[in-house]
């Protein structure tokens, strides 16, 4: 760089230097290499950068001749020319080193990299992992020509009639209002009973309620506030705004009307836009006391209407994680003494539901997650009721036990689930190559955490929770569901390897029984919430969270069985009995699946384009010469037949049971068996409890896939009936309120 002086000077001109003598202002005497990096024993590095603008004297010139001094433009296109050598001569080291235990298994050499997905679509850049179910569409040729000119991308329009207008994204990010003052925000209160009513709603709906507020300490202030409520910190008045608007959320979906309603919909608005009017007025971006509670209840109001995935609430999430990381969440508060024992037992309980938020949306949206755990040494908070404690408290009270069912029993059971989904998913959102015994500890790392749930919150079946509440039931579901997604993520990379290989034969057998266990659960809370059943009063629960796992299993089995009917066209399929019945029930799985996202496709974008989906898989497999679903069940109405599979579902033994399908006779490019290599078990340990849910392995060639695809032209759709014969279909019409 040069110094720009008011004094005239001269200056030389520009010559041909090494790359580190250019750096340093050295001399150089233009040997390759230099005298000055052979002393500097930099002789292998030793690069001349020349400007742009002047061209490279021939080697045997003793002295370049003289040229004007360069520009400003000449310099600029110099430092540009080095910038480009210095990063050329870094992209070509090789990779530092991870500090991994393991370098990369031999056995991945032959898996392609996964990079992801950039989408261009209606003039925005959208890019999600490969883990995410628009990636895996991709591996099918078909349906990815099929949606990349399609305007399924396009907001969803709504249904004939609907009230509500086109979702506009958070306001809180997207600015909300003119100033505004208390005395208006206090104004918009409702009457004392009917936020009385609100505020009851709220928490006798809310189950994860205490999670976020403590009830008895909140009650106190609620009175304190009705008897002088302009001393009242303004973000307090935001946090009950946040709790009737809630409140009013939850009342409006146990109408079950049909149309939505303006005048409903207006007043859960304007509270909403109290809560943010409330954030701005406080300063929220302080994080003074509320605001942690407001934001996370704000996210909520923004989350739980969604129907669809929303980018802009994972940008919430964001900014709650950055501002609860900026008043220390992260870090235990028994480093800090100041800390009173009630406000460090609710830190730990809003950094848990933090943490679980984080890795929620960031995988909705295929994005690696925000929280870095290996900054993080917050412990798990107790399993307190809240009533075992209160603000004046001196020592927390010890936990209750595990037989205890509390919110936040189910909160630390999830918390330690979603640690180890965590680092499934940061193994596999990583640039660095992976190992597959890696991969394998993992999986063993999450049957063991499974298994440890308490046995108040393990899967059971329908027919053995009559008696409890909804609220049990679905956190057994969704306790189950994460188990499940977390399989297909870990081993969906070696789902269509394993055709190919032998070794990865558990992957595919896992990552499918995984995906067709998300959609039996699909189909029971399809089911049971409507109207009479046992989730009834829960289906507000059914999120996009869900959703997005029906969509990573659909994906998943669409794939998987493209792949048979690829094989089957070339007459190379292998009809095993145990293969032939995992396909027929990957069949049957997507039909039911269909029918249900039909039933949301008028009002959601994700619903249909999982209708598309599935009408293109399931017409070719109709066309195709596999086999369709057996007549077992043309005995049985569709809800038997569907309690029928769910029965086997719940009961299967191997739920549980980690199990590795490898030949005993095969060996690893290393020369040893793949169970030793592991060190797993070997398949005649488990085989009395394998039954049906083990596949063989298929040896095929995959290359012809994409060709074969392409080369077929899609079928008309809109005069092709795709219900198989063999199977039963509900014919009431029912989920039309789109409660899944």
């Amino acid at each position: 760089m040069y110094i720009v002086s008011s004094k005239k000077v001269s200056r030389a001109p520009l010559h041909v230097a090494s790359l580190c003598v250019t750096l340093h202002r050295l001399k150089c005497d233009r040997n390759q290499p230099c005298s000055t990096c052979s002393h500097r024993g930099l002789s292998f590095s030793c690069t001349y950068v020349a400007s742009a603008a002047n061209s490279v004297r021939k080697a045997d010139q003793s002295r370049p001749s003289p040229r004007p001094a360069a520009g400003i433009q000449d310099r600029i296109t110099q430092l540009e020319g080095l910038v480009l050598t210095l990063m050329h001569s870094v992209n070509h080291k090789p990779a530092p080193s991870t500090g991994a235990p393991e370098s990369a298994s031999v056995l991945d050499a032959d898996l392609p990299a996964s990079f992801g997905r950039i989408s261009l679509e209606n003039d925005e850049t959208r890019y999600v992992s490969g883990d995410h179910w628009i990636s895996i569409l991709d591996g099918i040729a078909e349906l990815k020509d099929h949606f990349e000119d399609d305007n399924l991308n396009a907001g969803a329009s709504p249904a004939a009639g609907a009230a509500t207008a086109e979702y506009q994204g958070p306001k809180l990010l997207f600015g909300c209002h003119s100033p505004t003052t208390r005395e208006s925000i206090l104004a918009s209160l409702p009457q004392r009973p009917v936020t009385d009513r609100l505020v009851s709603k709220y928490f006798n709906s809310m189950d994860m309620a205490s999670s976020i507020i403590h009830g008895p300490t909140f009650i106190r202030e609620y009175e304190t506030f009705w008897l002088a409520p302009s001393e009242t910190p303004i973000m307090w008045i935001g946090l009950l705004f946040a709790v009737i608007a809630l409140g009013t959320h939850f009342q409006q979906r146990e109408t079950h009307f049909i149309h939505p309603s303006p005048q409903r919909h207006s007043v859960l608005e304007a509270y909403k836009d109290k809560v943010i009017e409330c954030l701005v007025l406080g300063k929220y971006t302080k994080v003074g006391p509320y605001a942690i509670e407001t934001l996370m209840l704000y996210f909520s109001l923004e989350h739980l209407p969604a129907a669809d995935t929303r980018v802009d609430n994972w940008i919430l999430v964001g900014i709650i994680v950055r501002l609860a990381m900026r008043v220390g969440y992260h870090r235990d508060p028994s480093h800090t003494p100041q800390i009173k024992p009630f406000q460090a037992e609710m830190r730990r309980r809003h950094w848990a539901t933090i943490v679980q938020l984080d890795l929620m949306t960031s995988t909705q949206v295929g994005l690696p997650r925000m929280v870095n755990e290996a900054v993080c040494d917050t412990v798990e908070p107790r399993n307190l009721l809240d009533q075992d404690f209160d603000d004046q408290v001196v020592d927390l009270p010890p936990s209750r036990p595990d037989s205890d069912m509390t919110s936040i029993l189910y909160l630390n059971a999830r918390n330690k689930l979603m640690t180890v989904f965590g680092m499934i998913t940061d193994l596999t959102t990583s640039t660095f190559p992976t190992s597959y015994r890696h991969v394998m500890r993992l999986d063993r790392t999450l049957h063991n955490t499974v298994a440890a749930i308490p046995s108040g919150l393990q899967l059971k079946a329908l027919s053995q929770s009559i008696t409890e509440p909804s609220e049990t039931i679905l956190r057994r579901i969704y306790l189950d569901m994460t188990f499940h997604k977390a399989r297909c993520i870990l081993h969906r990379k070696y789902l269509t390897a394993a055709q190919v290989n032998a070794s990865y034969i558990y992957s595919r057998t896992s990552c499918i029984d995984a995906a067709v266990r998300i959609l039996q659960h699909q189909d029971v809370l399809f089911r049971e919430c409507q109207p009479g059943g046992l989730l009834h009063s829960g289906n507000w629960k059914i999120t996009s969270v869900l959703n997005h796992d029906f969509l990573l299993a659909i994906t998943i089995l669409s794939l998987d069985l493209n792949g048979a009917m690829e094989l089957a066209s070339k007459s190379q399929l292998i009809e095993t009995p145990m293969e032939q019945q995992r396909r027929e029930n990957i069949i049957r799985s997507l039909n039911r699946s269909y029918n249900i996202w039909l039933q949301s496709a008028n009002t959601s974008r994700e619903a249909r384009k999982a209708a598309e989906v599935l009408r293109i898989v399931l017409a070719k497999a109709q066309n195709s010469s596999i086999s369709t679903p057996s007549h077992d069940q043309d005995d049985l109405d569709g809800e038997a037949a569907t309690e029928a599979t769910e029965s086997e579902y719940m009961n299967s033994p191997l739920t549980l049971q980690p199990f590795l399908a490898c030949d005993p006779g095969a060996s690893t490019a290393i020369g040893t068996n793949i169970c030793t290599t592991l060190d797993v078990a070997s398949p005649s340990d488990y085989m009395e409890d394998l039954n049906d849910n083990v596949t063989s392995g298929v040896d095929f060639d995959w290359d012809n896939w994409d060709s074969h695809f392409r080369g077929q032209n899609t079928p008309n759709m809109s005069t092709m009936d795709l219900r198989f014969p063999n199977l039963d279909y509900p014919t009431d019409g029912r989920g039309s309120d789109g409660c899944i």
